[in-house]
């Protein structure tokens, strides 16, 4: 459950259902924008080998098409305008992502065996089990 697309979609579960202020949820917003090529990565190499239960496949496409598409239709729908001007989103994105992957992902791959940041035999990174 920690792999990018899922943390993803807690971010914008948050968005959607924020109770902080407009503005709060506005910058949220801005910065999640940037976690975008997630689910574009997965829709265009992706890895459903070990998918197995009934639908499970489905639910891996429609999941990483909703992902593609939310923001999209967010800024569509005039919800949350975007702020393409300021890089200071860009760079709070990519600290998360560095905090994500250097403090969160890595050190519970160490301590399962796994890595956690990939989907399970992908062909971009072996997600076998460290003796």
């Amino acid at each position: 459950m920690l792999q990018p697309c899922h943390l993803t979609t807690l971010v914008y579960l948050s968005v959607l259902y924020s109770t902080h202020s407009y503005r709060t949820a506005y910058k949220i917003f801005n910065v999640a924008v940037h976690f975008g090529y997630f689910p574009v990565l997965a829709l265009l190499w992706p890895d459903t080998s070990d998918l197995i239960l009934p639908f499970e496949v489905e639910m891996f496409w429609i999941h990483h098409y909703v992902l593609a598409a939310y923001p999209v239709y967010s800024v569509l729908i005039n919800r949350f305008p975007l702020d393409h001007h300021n890089m200071h989103y860009y760079w709070l994105a990519m600290a998360y992502n560095g905090f994500v992957h250097y403090l969160v992902q890595t050190p519970a791959g160490f301590i399962s065996g796994t890595n956690v940041e990939c989907a399970p035999r992908s062909r971009l990174c072996q997600c076998e089990r460290i003796h």
